[in-house]
């Protein structure tokens, strides 16, 4: 039997910039192909190479070999190690249940437009919804740890008001969509129950 491989923009080492793991080192597998089409996106998530699930292993361990866990003993409040994340594109549309991804010892998280099916292995579950590029009925999510709305004109957060009650995830973010960062301050204010995420990578020039 083939084994399976994955399409990979790129894989790489640096800080999570958004949402709340922000401040956190990570492990990035950007995997390649989006189902959708936003105006708006600027991320490159072309095809670069197909890797198996232990080359992408393999890639991530030698990432992390010169990096110890520091003084601190690993506890749940404070991991040890950083975080992977799988991102994309969207990852769901090559990650599936039986062929888990990534180091054992990582805190596995995913970001994702949510019409995709999560793997049972992933940790930690971020949903970037796009607003007028899919709909309420599009979003089948078994479990959301965070929501963050990326706030553009004739954008409004309140129609995924049902998923949020539904799924009621830990952190609800609204970031904005471009360095115009007042109209997402403006909503943040008026709707307490949300709270700002800007794209911390971007502002401090790292990947």
């Amino acid at each position: 039997m083939t084994e399976k491989t994955y399409a990979i923009a790129e894989i790489f080492y640096s800080i999570q910039g958004e949402g709340a793991y922000a401040g956190t080192p990570a492990v990035f597998v950007r995997l390649a192909g989006c189902n959708l089409a936003c105006a708006w996106c600027d991320t490159d998530f072309k095809v670069k190479r197909h890797m198996t699930a232990k080359e992408i292993n393999k890639e991530i361990a030698e990432l992390l070999i010169n990096i110890t866990a520091g003084p601190l003993a690993s506890t749940e409040a404070q991991p040890s190690m950083p975080i992977l994340v799988f991102t994309g594109g969207e990852p769901t549309l090559q990650l599936v249940d039986d062929q888990m991804v990534g180091q054992g010892s990582l805190i596995k998280c995913i970001e994702t437009n949510g019409t995709g099916h999560v793997p049972w292995w992933i940790d930690f579950v971020t949903l970037s919804p796009k607003f007028g590029y899919s709909t309420l009925d599009d979003i089948k999510m078994a479990r959301i740890n965070e929501i963050k709305v990326v706030l553009e004109e004739g954008v409004d957060p309140e129609y995924w008001r049902p998923l949020v009650d539904q799924s009621n995830p830990m952190s609800r973010y609204i970031q904005p969509c471009s360095e115009n960062f007042q109209p997402a301050i403006d909503y943040v204010k008026q709707h307490p129950e949300w709270k700002l995420s800007l794209q911390t990578q971007k502002m401090i020039n790292i990947d």
